[in-house]
């Protein structure tokens, strides 16, 4: 074979794959699910930490224990979220949140109940091959209650 029938072959391979892997990242081609496990995460705990702008503001701690690496964890309540990623397995208290710049989690108003979703799911790597499913627990902030 000739060289240059040899760089074209090499050139039309390369342009394959990367057009197989575009494909796979504007959805062209389904890709594969991973589906977070509940198992890969604990919601232990959720508390007020404080209040604040005159006691209509809470500041909230959510403490949770992930039993795998890379693992992104998000809490949502009616008006009211928080997300953070954890790089290594074991007990975390989330109290900031991403965001630019980074902010407390907090909600409003704090006299009534905030029934909270937590969901779970992986990151890193497998976030550009596959389609990542959260795996999610429920956890209530009951009202709050000034010197408990």
């Amino acid at each position: 074979m000739e060289r240059g029938s040899k760089i074209l072959l090499i050139g039309t391979i390369i342009i394959f794959f990367v057009a197989i892997f575009f494909a796979y990242l504007v959805g062209i081609i389904p890709q594969a699910v991973v589906k977070t496990d509940l198992k890969d995460f604990d919601v232990l705990k959720i508390e007020y930490a404080g209040t604040f702008n005159n006691d209509t503001v809470g500041s909230v701690n959510l403490s949770v224990k992930t039993n795998r690496d890379n693992m992104f964890i998000s809490a949502h309540a009616n008006n009211s979220g928080c997300a953070y990623e954890f790089t290594k397995a074991g007990f975390h208290t989330m109290y900031l949140c991403f965001g630019d710049p980074m902010h407390g989690f907090s909600v409003s108003p704090i006299n009534v109940e905030h029934n909270f979703t937590v969901c779970a799911s992986y990151s890193g790597s497998l976030d550009i091959l596959y389609k990542i499913e959260p795996a999610c627990k429920s956890i209530i902030l009951p009202p709050y209650q000034k010197g408990a």
